[in-house]
């Protein structure tokens, strides 16, 4: 939902409005962020006690890598598609 509102957001030609839409858009992104950040260590340690390091170690593989490889294709997309197509990409994906 976020994505997309920020991918709309390059069709908005007021400059408030596109500020504004941009920062709500990022503070729920936010919010649900940290949501998932503290259920996920959660969810694994419950449903796999025995095997909890091995997952929280996939777990951290998964987010670093994300944070390594998202910004390289976040460019390649805009580069390719536009500012709103790198959005509406990533909300599909």
């Amino acid at each position: 939902m976020t994505t997309t509102s920020f991918a709309l957001g390059n069709y908005v030609k007021h400059d408030g409005a596109f500020y504004t839409l941009s920062i709500l858009s990022r503070l729920m992104q936010g919010v649900a962020e940290a949501m998932v950040a503290t259920a996920v260590p959660s969810v694994i340690t419950i449903e796999w006690p025995t095997n909890a390091e091995k997952y929280m170690g996939y777990y951290g593989l998964a987010m670093g890598t994300g944070l390594i490889a998202g910004p390289v294709l976040a460019t390649v997309l805009d580069n390719e598609f536009g500012y709103a197509g790198c959005f509406f990409f990533f909300a599909g994906f």
